[in-house]
């Protein structure tokens, strides 16, 4: 009986602890900091590590720690937006009953729009590579949210992003998929056009020019 009024105990101070994260993101508390530190100690202890509700919690703190505009959350956690899509991501796969599944994917939506815009900031501050990466998830979001959704806008910027960090296979591949759209028209050609001949092979330089003609014969550009 004692030892498991004890572990009953320990149960509900861990699930005391997530109930209390969730609390804390509230608008009226603000309290990220104390919100992260309950809910890294749940995500931790064997009690509450292996419940979706943990994680999906724990992905609502991140969450709001990436979208804080207040600065002294905002060092909380090198890399909140990728930390609360781990999490929703984990939250899923341990909720076998779906009892959250709805709500994390609502959650889920919300990432996306996240990503996006870091993938702005990250761009417009040059680091490319992170840019990338962040249209990546936006993009990943997608495939489990909205299955056979095509968001060109974001596939083409993860191409340039791809392409002005030097990860060349990754910018062709984006970009081929943004040609296969339509989006961008003839300038996408050019941008593969310009990676091949970088890469110093003259016959794949030649080809996709030669594609660009095929598909878009009266631009001028990707003529000449």
């Amino acid at each position: 009986i004692i030892a498991f009024a004890m572990s009953f105990g320990l149960l509900s101070a861990q699930n005391s602890k997530v109930q209390s994260a969730l609390n804390y993101i509230k608008p009226q508390y603000n309290q990220l900091d104390k919100a992260k530190e309950a809910i890294d100690l749940a995500c931790g202890h064997e009690k509450t590590q292996n419940n979706a509700k943990t994680w999906y919690v724990r992905g609502q703190v991140y969450q709001a720690i990436a979208q804080t505009p207040d600065e002294k959350f905002k060092t909380l956690s090198e890399n909140p937006a990728q930390e609360a899509l781990d999490a929703y991501l984990k939250a899923l796969n341990l909720d076998v009953k779906k009892q959250v599944t709805k709500e994390i994917n609502n959650q889920l939506k919300l990432m996306g729009l996240v990503f996006i815009n870091k993938g702005i900031e990250y761009f417009n501050a040059s680091t490319f590579e992170k840019a990338m990466v962040a249209f990546e998830n936006s993009l990943r979001i997608d495939t489990i949210v909205e299955p056979g959704r095509i968001d060109t806008m974001v596939i083409f910027n993860a191409g340039i992003a791809a392409d002005r960090a030097k990860i060349y296979d990754k910018a062709v591949y984006y970009y081929l998929a943004t040609a296969k759209t339509g989006y961008e028209g003839a300038k996408v050609y050019g941008y593969i056009a310009n990676i091949e001949k970088e890469r110093g092979d003259s016959v794949a330089y030649v080809n996709i020019l030669k594609d660009g003609i095929t598909q878009y014969p009266e631009d001028v550009n990707i003529i000449f």
